[in-house]
């Protein structure tokens, strides 16, 4: 992340803002806006802290924010478990009892 500047602001993540907001950037010297078109923008960051900043709020409106947290290991021999038991719903009784068997040996 840019550090901030004195005012506060983040020039490079101003210049990803105003192409969010406006679709161009206006070139001073030769006084043409510039159309960026078909431009998708993706992000990914941690929290702040420990060398990381905090980007403006200006800018993250811009985004869809999505957390995602890893689930435990017990929740995903849950997660598998239902999905095999689901897809096996049809098979031989034998099959059927594999569920739980397939779903820790995936996770492992």
């Amino acid at each position: 992340m840019p550090r901030k500047d004195t005012f506060g602001s983040q020039p490079p993540l101003e210049l990803i803002r105003q192409w969010a907001d406006y679709e161009f950037w206006y070139d001073r010297q030769k006084h043409l806006k510039n159309t960026v078109q078909n431009l998708q923008i993706l992000g990914a960051m941690g929290k702040p802290g420990g060398g990381r900043s905090e980007i403006s709020k200006r800018l993250l409106s811009k985004f869809h924010v999505i957390n995602y947290t890893i689930p435990s290991e017990s929740n995903m021999k849950k997660i598998y478990e239902t999905i095999c038991q689901t897809k096996f719903q049809h098979f031989y009784d034998e099959i059927k009892t594999l569920s739980e068997t397939l779903a820790t040996a995936t996770i492992q």
